[in-house]
């Protein structure tokens, strides 16, 4: 891996992590959203421009499976922004069309775990956590069960902080020429 591959996948990793964090404490209920336009943008403004150049880069650095993950949730992002931005206030999607969303990307989600299968403990923990989330999200929307919505939310925190511990032990593997922070890829990858 090169220097400037690693920066990217560190880079990759830690916007995943703050705009997971973000949007799902929002979610989970952690603190009310006083300027909602503000906290959503901000977040899948991140999430779509930032994911958007560091999957390019990604690509072109010849890491197709982190530049995938990267312009995937990239997409997952711009399309919640959108669809934010062109609800009116304080109406609802319909429960269907959100669950159906939330699915498809769950499903998504699980091929792209099950194409890490031995690419590191943490990366495939970090999108096993993405598919478990949005499954749940994607059944409390379906049934209106609340209690699996925070379930859901808060399976995607603990996704954030698996996606936080890659971004850290990408870099640092790779600075230090030997694996400090075990579970983030193969050793042959430094």
């Amino acid at each position: 891996m090169r220097g400037n591959n690693a920066a990217t996948i560190s880079l990759g990793f830690l916007f995943l992590a703050v705009t997971e964090w973000m949007t799902s404490a929002v979610g989970a209920g952690w603190y009310a959203m006083p300027y909602p336009a503000l906290t959503m943008g901000a977040s899948f403004g991140l999430g779509v421009v930032a994911l958007f150049v560091v999957g390019i880069l990604a690509v072109r650095g010849e890491d197709a499976l982190n530049g995938t993950v990267f312009l995937a949730w990239a997409g997952f992002y711009l399309a919640g922004l959108v669809a934010y931005l062109w609800t009116p206030a304080h109406a609802v999607p319909p429960a269907g069309l959100t669950a159906w969303f939330l699915l498809f990307w769950g499903i998504f989600a699980l091929f792209l775990w099950l194409a890490v299968m031995g690419g590191g403990l943490v990366r495939g923990l970090f999108l096993l956590g993405q598919w478990v989330s949005l499954v749940l999200l994607a059944a409390s929307t379906w049934t209106h069960a609340d209690t699996v919505g925070l379930v859901g939310y808060y399976v995607a925190m603990a996704s954030a902080l698996a996606a936080l511990y890659l971004a850290a032990g990408t870099i640092v593997n790779f600075a230090q020429r030997r694996v400090l922070l075990h579970g983030c890829g193969f050793i042959e990858e430094y």
